[in-house]
This record gives structure tokens, sequence and C-alpha cells, in this order.
């Protein structure tokens, strides 16, 4: 009997592997930097006695909008193949 693949296995280049594997890199980077982002705000916060308000709108807001984007590319590029 002769094995045969599936109909929906195609080859994959070295170059596309490596491009997804960069791209997975990014954004566990970028989910793991809003992470620790996070806990410094927190941290910051109960030391200073500072409004967690205030560094909540002031920084997390931009931080979470980049992580958004960079995430967003990801899957973009995702679908399109």
């Amino acid at each position: 009997m002769i094995m045969m693949w599936p109909s929906y296995v195609v080859s994959v280049s070295p170059i596309m592997i490596r491009r997804e594997m960069t791209r997975t890199r990014i954004a566990y980077g970028v989910i793991g930097a809003l992470g620790i982002v996070t806990l410094l705000l927190i941290i910051w916060a109960f030391v200073h006695g500072a409004s967690l308000q205030t560094l909540l709108t002031g920084i997390f807001t931009p931080v979470i909008g980049i992580a958004g984007t960079v995430i967003g590319f990801y899957f973009a590029g995702e679908k399109g193949k």
C-alpha cells in the first residue's frame, strides 16, 4: 500500500517557517512586556500610593494599543495563507 499525503498538505519553505517563528516570538515578547508593565505599574502604585487610575489611563492604555496592533498584525499574516 502506498502512503499518500492528504490533499491539504503543501510544501513549506524554510523562509516561511522562519518568518512564522519570528512573528511568534514577537507576539510572545509583546504579551510578556505587557504583563511586566502591568505588574510594575501595580507595584509602583502600591509603593508610592499613587492613583492606579491615572497610571492606567496614562501608560497602560497606549501599551494595550501597541500590543493589539502587533497581535493583529500577527494574526492577519496567519490569515493570508
